[in-house]
C-alpha cells in the first residue's frame, strides 16, 4: 500500500502482518522515518497511520515551534536578568546598554535561532553608524557571543547558533600603545604621592598588579601580613545612587592569592596604623566591610575619584601625561617580565583568563626572552654552533 508523499508506508510482510512506517520531525527540525508498529490486517495498518499525524508528528513539531518563539529581543531579556544581573550590577548596565543601543535595534525582534552572520555584519554597520569605534563595536560582539554560548550550553535551546563567530569583523581595533613604568619610576611616583589617603593603595596595584576595583574591595581578613599573601576575593561595584558594594571578580581567575613583595608588606601595615588613627579620631565610622582603604569616615572609597586625583600626583613626579591607574596594573607585569618572570606566572597574578592574554598585551616584554633564552642555550653548550 502506497500513500501520497510524507505521509508514511504501510507493508506486507512474509509472515502475513503489515508494517507501518511514517516520516516524522523530530525535536531539531530533521525528517525521519519512524516506525509506527506491526499489526494484523490493513484495516488496522491504516488506521494507525490516520491516528499518526496526532500521535507522533504534531506533538515533536508543536514543541519544536514553543522553543522557536524566542525573540534576540525576549532572550537577551532573559539572560540578562538570570546570567548576569545578580551580583554584577554594574556588568549589566553596560551590557544592557550595549545591548540596547547596538543589538536591538536591528535584530531584536527576529527569531534568535534564525538570526546570521549577515545580520552581526548590519549590528556592525548600525553602531559604527551611530559613531562609536571598533573597540566599542568589539566589545557589543563579546557581549552577544557570551549570550549565544549561554543559550546553547546552559539553556540547550534548538538550532542557536553562535554567527558571531565567522562573522567578518567589519572594524578592527588598532593596537594600543600601553604605558609602563620602571621600577624606579613607580617609586617616585610613591614619593610624590606620600600624603595622599590612597598612596598604599597605588603601592599594591603596582607591585601586587591589582584593578583598581580589586584593590579598593580588599579586606583587611584578604591580608595576611605574617605569611605576606593577599587574597583578591571581590571587586568593588557601583549599585547606583552613588553607592558601592562588595561584588564578584572579573572573571573566575580574577579570585586569587598573591604573594606580596617586603614594599607592598610595609606599605599595608603604614595602612593599617592610619586607618586606625582615623578611625579613633572620627565620630562616625561606616567601614562595616572592614576594608582596607575607605574614604572619609570609613565609606567605600570611589574609583572615580582614585582615578581623578591619581594624574595630579602623575604630573607632580613628572611623569607622562595621561597615565592611567590602569597603567600600574601593566607596569606590574613590565617590571616581573623584564626580571624574568616566567609568563604563566605574571598571568596568574594579573588575574587573567588565559595566558594568550598576557603575551598578547605584553609582547613587547616576554618577546625580548626569546633572545634571552637564545642567550642562555648558547652559554649552556659553551657557544658551540
Amino acid at each position: 500500500m502506497r500513500q501520497r508523499y510524507g505521509t508514511g508506508s504501510v507493508t506486507q510482510r512474509k509472515d502475513g502482518r503489515f508494517e507501518v512506517r511514517r516520516i516524522v520531525v523530530d525535536r531539531n527540525g530533521n525528517r525521519k522515518r519512524k516506525g509506527l508498529g506491526t499489526v494484523s490486517t490493513m484495516a488496522e495498518a491504516k488506521r494507525l497511520l490516520r491516528q499518526a499525524p496526532d500521535t507522533y508528528y504534531l506533538p515533536a513539531k508543536r514543541k519544536r515551534d514553543d522553543d522557536a518563539k524566542d525573540t534576540v529581543a525576549s532572550f537577551i531579556a532573559r539572560w540578562l536578568e538570570k546570567a548576569v544581573k545578580p551580583g554584577r550590577t554594574s556588568t549589566y548596565t553596560l551590557y544592557q546598554q550595549h545591548m540596547r543601543l547596538y543589538v536591538l535595534p536591528v535584530i531584536g525582534e527576529k527569531l534568535l535561532h534564525r538570526i546570521t552572520r549577515a545580520d552581526i555584519e548590519q549590528v556592525q554597520r548600525h553602531a559604527h553608524g551611530a559613531g562609536v569605534g571598533a573597540a566599542t563595536i568589539g566589545l557589543t560582539l563579546k557581549i552577544l557571543t557570551t549570550a549565544l554560548n549561554y543559550a546553547i550550553n546552559k539553556e540547550e535551546l534548538p538550532d542557536v547558533r553562535n554567527v558571531v563567530k565567522g562573522a567578518d569583523r567589519l572594524h578592527r581595533i588598532k593596537p594600543r600603545d600601553y604605558a609602563f613604568l620602571t621600577a624606579k619610576e613607580g617609586q617616585h611616583l610613591l614619593t610624590q604621592a606620600a600624603e595622599w589617603r590612597y598612596v598604599n593603595a597605588i603601592a599594591v596595584m603596582l607591585y601586587c598588579g591589582l584593578r583598581v576595583n580589586e584593590c579598593l574591595a580588599l579586606r583587611w581578613q584578604d591580608v595576611d601580613l605574617e605569611r605576606g599573601t593577599l587574597h583578591v576575593a571581590h571587586s568593588l561595584k557601583h549599585v547606583g545612587g552613588g553607592k558601592r558594594e562588595l561584588g564578584e571578580t572579573k572573571t573566575e581567575k580574577s579570585n586569587r592569592t598573591i604573594a606580596m613583595p617586603q614594599v607592598v608588606i610595609t606599605a599595608l601595615k603604614a595602612q593599617r596604623k592610619a586607618q586606625m588613627a582615623a578611625q579613633a579620631e572620627a565620630d562616625v565610622w561606616l567601614n562595616t566591610d572592614k576594608l582596607v582603604f575607605t574614604a572619609a569616615f570609613g565609606e567605600p572609597a570611589s574609583d572615580s575619584t582614585v582615578r581623578k586625583e591619581f594624574g595630579r600626583y602623575v604630573a607632580a613626579a613628572g611623569l607622562p601625561v595621561g597615565l592611567r591607574v590602569h597603567d600600574l596594573r601593566h607596569s606590574c607585569a613590565s617590571i616581573l617580565g623584564a626580571a624574568g618572570v616566567p609568563v604563566t606566572v605574571v598571568s596568574e597574578q594579573l588575574g587573567h583568563s588565559s595566558v594568550s592574554i598576557t603575551l598578547d598585551i605584553y609582547s613587547h616584554v616576554f618577546g625580548t626572552m626569546r633572545h634571552a633564552a637564545a642567550d642562555a642555550m648558547d652559554r649552556a653548550v659553551g657557544g658551540q654552533t
